[in-house]
Order: structure tokens, then sequence, then C-alpha cells
């Protein structure tokens, strides 16, 4: 209605062969930029320019997509990427469960292994995982993250109960420390972050770390903060998307002028 084409990635991995490599924000970029050049083979009417957007994984994919963007694509025309509640510090974070052993284990750390399994040869998850974790693990070949969620899943279960956690980790660790971490890449265009600074599966000092590196660095960055009311009917987290969408809308038609 506003004048824009909206083109929806899947990521590799997710309805084709092949492992999903969750947080892996190369392969997510691409994925967003493929879709962008086929688009314009269903429609050569489609603008060269356009921009990215997304959320929480997503948001991870549009900062590498702003990174990776003019380098992959020259022949299209990346003006700005938008990141709300994007996914960064990884490395510290799988680190942190590693040597905590009472952190809240989830489907987004087995997403985690089995994403660093299949970018690395080295990652061994029958030496990382104990049996129960390798049980729960193999779960999400057939489950959403919501189903895993349950007694039968991951509920009440904690770092120790999943992870060997007097494996070596080391490959692991860098397949998330030196692919993956959003604060390891210089945005080439635009950014506009959008946080709530009381997400609780995004941490705002982790995006504020973020933002300040791409500072500098000398990236172009705004940077908008939002406080959720706890009255909120989604997640903090998810919620976040609907309360920055105005400023969302607004910088991105600075950027991006929509054909009508």
């Amino acid at each position: 209605n506003q004048g824009y084409a909206v083109v929806k990635t899947d990521y590799q991995g997710l309805g084709t062969p092949g492992e999903h490599p969750y947080l892996i924000g190369e392969v997510e970029a691409r994925g967003a930029i493929d879709m962008v050049r086929a688009a314009h083979q269903v429609d050569s009417n489609l603008s060269r320019d356009w921009l990215a957007m997304g959320h929480s994984q997503g948001g991870q994919a549009a900062i590498y997509t702003a990174y990776l963007g003019p380098l992959y694509a020259p022949e299209l025309n990346l003006t700005g990427a938008v990141a709300i509640s994007p996914a960064s510090h990884l490395g510290e974070q799988v680190r942190y469960a590693q040597t905590h052993p009472d952190t809240p284990s989830s489907a987004y750390g087995a997403l985690m292994l089995k994403s660093a399994a299949a970018m690395s040869p080295q990652v061994d998850l029958s030496e990382l995982l104990t049996p129960l974790g390798q049980e729960r693990t193999a779960m999400t070949e057939e489950r959403c993250v919501g189903q895993l969620a349950g007694a039968d899943g991951f509920k009440g279960l904690t770092s120790r109960d999943v992870m060997n956690l007097d494996a070596d980790f080391t490959a692991f660790n860098h397949v998330f420390d030196s692919l993956t971490d959003s604060e390891n890449v210089r945005p080439s265009v635009p950014l506009l972050v959008l946080q709530a600074d009381n997400d609780r599966v995004v941490l705002k000092q982790f995006t504020d770390g973020m933002v300040a590196r791409f500072k500098n660095v000398g990236a172009t960055v705004d940077y908008h903060l939002y406080t959720i009311g706890e009255d909120a009917t989604v997640s903090n987290h998810q919620a976040t998307v609907p309360d920055s969408r105005d400023d969302a809308r607004k910088w991105v038609r600075g950027r991006c002028v929509p054909v009508r």
C-alpha cells in the first residue's frame, strides 16, 4: 500500500536439504540478497534500490546484509538496513553457558550447536552433548522452537543437563567468534538499530556494545531505544517490532523512495 515490493527470504536448510546454519550471518545475508535477485527475475520492473530489514535472527541478517550486500550484489543498490533486536555477541554468550552450569537451556542453544556442527567438521556433537542433550537436540529436526519449550523438550534443563561441560568447546566457540558475531563486521550502508531497553532475549548491553563498535569504525548508525510495557500481549523481545514500526517506516522512506 505504501509503494514497496516486499520480498521475504527463507534461509538455507529450512525446507531444503541440509542443516539450517542458524545465526551464521553470512549465510543469512546471502539468502536475503539472493531472494532480491530472484524477485528481479520475476519482475524486471522492480527498482535496483532496496533495503534489508529484520528482527532477532533477521536483525542479525540485516546487519550482515549491510556489510555483504554491496560486495555480493554490486548490480543492486542497497541503500540501508534496519535491525530490530539483532542477535550479537554470540561467542560471549555461548562461553557463559559453558562456564555457568545452571544456565537455563533452550532450543536456541541446541540450534546453535547443530549450526556449528554444520559449519565446521571439527565440531563433534557426540563429544559436546550429554546423552540427554543429544536426544533433545535431535528433536530440532522435527519440531519448531515453541514445541521444544515443554517438559519433553528443554523446559527445566540447564547447561549441565545438555552439554558435557568437560569437553573441549574450542572448535564450537571458534564458529561463533569468527563467522557470525554481528559486532565484528562493518556495515557499509546506513544502519538503523531498534532495541527495547528491557528485552530479556537480546540484551541491551550487547546491542549497546555492538552499536558503539560500529560507530568507532566509522559506520553510519542510528540507534533508538524503547521501553516495552510489562502488559504487552507478547514478549518484550517480540513487541519491539510493532513499537518501533513508525520510526522504521520514517527512516526507510528517507532512504528508499517508493514507486506508486
